[in-house]
């Protein structure tokens, strides 16, 4: 890769995600945050990897996807899933998306209101699960599909 400066991959890395990535809530788990990107392109997900590890130290975790079918390149996933992860990624990027800013103000409030830091079988109160569901609601409409 060619040498950039940090501030210039950042907003690098912000574009990627604009155009490619998801910033989501999983239904399931415990309405856990976080960020995925998908590209055929697996040496570009290794670069922002290593940049945020390397830069943020944001562990990242990667997968790929075959269809089988001649037709379909073979898709990679980076994912980012972890809190305090995905807080640094959100305050780092936050100046440079566009499409994605509401994304990242929600997911940056919804992280502020929503973290409980769980040990052993200490169950989620209520009051806090009710409002996990309610972003994951928030976070539903923004991500909808055919959404202008």
């Amino acid at each position: 890769m060619i040498s950039v400066s940090y501030n210039e991959f950042l907003a690098y890395t912000a574009g990627v995600i604009d155009g490619e990535g998801c910033l989501r809530i999983n239904r399931y788990n415990s309405h856990a945050p976080m960020i995925t990107i998908v590209n055929t392109n697996c040496d570009m997900l290794n670069e922002i990897a290593l940049f945020l590890h390397t830069c943020l130290d944001v562990k990242c975790c990667g997968s790929y996807h075959d269809s089988g079918k001649p037709s379909e390149k073979v898709g990679y996933t980076l994912q980012i899933n972890k809190w305090r992860d995905i807080a640094c990624v959100c305050l780092a990027i936050k100046p440079y998306v566009i499409n994605k800013l509401p994304h990242v103000e929600l997911m940056l409030e919804y992280i502020s209101e929503c973290r409980f830091e769980q040990r052993g079988n200490v169950p989620l109160p209520e009051a806090l699960k009710v409002k996990r569901i309610t972003y994951w609601q928030k976070f539903s409409k923004l991500n909808a599909r055919g959404k202008p």
